[in-house]
């Protein structure tokens, strides 16, 4: 195990830690809907905005309106980014361990960083699933498309909250480790 103790082997699993890490964590990233409409402020936010949408807090002019679970509807792009970021570390990790040729490693681990940076790009369109969980909770009549449109139109806004946008920077900077650490030299860290 020492001969694979090298630089770039090190880069690598501490990337692909930090993808697994925010991976587990992408369970507990929320989102929220804000609106201000005549002398109404209201602050939506959804827990579990990734993979289910389906818990909702919610104050209007500071009073507590909504606080439990509902029939989420997920967005599938974050979901399939964070499934992205765990493929990656998991690709990563094994090119690392296993492929000896020198050139295939390299081009699968800057594989690897292009598919985790993807997957963290995807992680930013969570507010997506709180637009349209919105728009199955209100049981709108019009398309969802109008419906969002008639939403940003009136000034509301939607987005990710803080460890969802971590979520997504982390797993970019592991796609740009992985990427990078293909051009290392060879450095054996352990004798």
């Amino acid at each position: 195990m020492k001969e694979k103790l090298t630089l770039r082997n090190v880069i690598v699993w501490g990337a692909a830690f930090l993808g697994l890490l925010f991976f587990f964590l992408s369970f507990a990233a929320s989102a929220s809907l804000k609106m201000n409409v005549e002398h109404m402020s209201a602050e939506y936010t959804f827990k579990h905005a990734i993979w289910s949408c389906n818990y909702i807090f919610g104050k209007a002019n500071g009073q507590v309106v909504v606080d439990g679970p509902i029939p989420g509807s997920p967005y599938a792009l974050p979901i399939v980014g964070v499934i992205l970021i765990l493929v990656a570390a998991l690709a990563a990790v094994t090119v690392s361990l296993l492929v000896k040729d020198s050139k295939i490693r390299m081009f699968a681990l800057i594989g690897a960083g292009v598919v985790s940076i993807l997957g963290g790009v995807f992680v930013f369109f969570v507010g997506e699933s709180v637009i349209k969980t919105f728009w199955v909770l209100s049981e709108s009549p019009i398309p969802f498309d109008q419906f969002k449109a008639a939403y940003k139109a009136a000034g509301a806004t939607w987005g990710p909250n803080a460890l969802a946008i971590i979520i997504g920077i982390v797993a970019i900077l592991a796609g740009c480790a992985y990427g990078v650490s293909s051009f290392l030299p060879e450095k054996k860290l352990a004798k």
